[in-house]
């Protein structure tokens, strides 16, 4: 028989976990002694491998801090070490294989100065094809002939003239909003466009459920762009004005189909 005894003891270690440390000569227990060296041994095991997983995490720490120091080098040191990975927003929808187009619909008239509507679709078509979003992206002039060639286009469905174009997929922008000048008085956003973005899935007939693909909002996802008075005195022109606004808000929408940086938030 071997007198051995048990007690528990908080060590304040490793996630702040419980070990039982055996004490011999306290009291008489069933076990033998092969069992309760077992024990021990596996004790002083787990205790091992606590101490050295510290050890390697301060390590790292201090590693990457003398390497790097406090500011920016330290935490691009933390970034280059591979522990952490740089936080990103990630895309709100994917369009797939097949061909995408772009309609954009004035329905409540909103725009004012002709063309803004023709230029906006422009932006967004070399916008997705800039940004790799798209594989195969329909021409905004093949719209825009279709548009002015079918005097029943205004009463169509977004799903319908899709297939007209034969695309598989539809980036709908509904215009929400226009106001600009030529002669601002604000320092700053002189003219702003907004739209209501929405991906309609020009294969689908049967269910309406099916039809639209992104936002879940019934109402579409509101993207809104700015430029300044001083953006505006150096376009001159109604037309260098409009194209600084489109190509502004053109570049907000496309954002929404591609994982991009968490210090890109701010740019909408």
């Amino acid at each position: 028989m071997c007198r051995i005894g048990r007690q528990n003891y908080d060590l304040g270690g490793w996630h702040g976990q419980r070990y039982s440390v055996v004490r011999v000569g306290d009291a008489v227990t069933s076990e033998s002694s092969q069992s309760a060296n077992k024990r021990i041994h596996g004790q002083a095991g787990t205790l091992a491998r606590a101490t050295r997983r510290n050890r390697v995490c301060l390590w790292l720490i201090a590693a990457t801090g003398t390497a790097g120091g406090c500011g920016y080098s330290g935490g691009k040191a933390w970034f280059m070490s591979g522990l952490f990975k740089r936080p990103t927003i990630e895309a709100g929808f994917e369009f797939g294989e097949g061909p995408v187009a772009v309609l954009v619909d004035d329905f409540q008239e909103q725009c004012y100065w002709p063309g803004a509507t023709h230029l906006l679709a422009e932006k967004v078509v070399q916008a997705l094809l800039d940004q790799n979003v798209a594989k195969i992206v329909i021409p905004a002039s093949h719209m825009h002939q279709l548009r002015q060639g079918d005097p029943d286009f205004d009463e169509k469905s977004a799903a319908a003239v899709g297939r007209l174009v034969n695309a598989d997929q539809l980036l709908l922008l509904e215009i929400r909003s226009f106001d600009a000048t030529e002669t601002p008085t604000e320092a700053s956003a002189a003219a702003r466009m907004s739209v209501a973005a929405k991906v309609i899935n020009v294969l689908e007939n049967n269910d309406r459920a099916k039809v639209r693909l992104w936002p879940r909002s019934h109402e579409g996802e509101v993207i809104e762009a700015d430029i300044t008075a001083a953006a505006i005195t150096r376009a001159k022109s109604r037309e260098a004005i409009l194209d600084e606004l489109t190509k502004a808000l053109a570049e907000r929408v496309v954002r929404r189909f591609y994982d991009r940086p968490m210090e890109d938030f701010e740019k909408g």
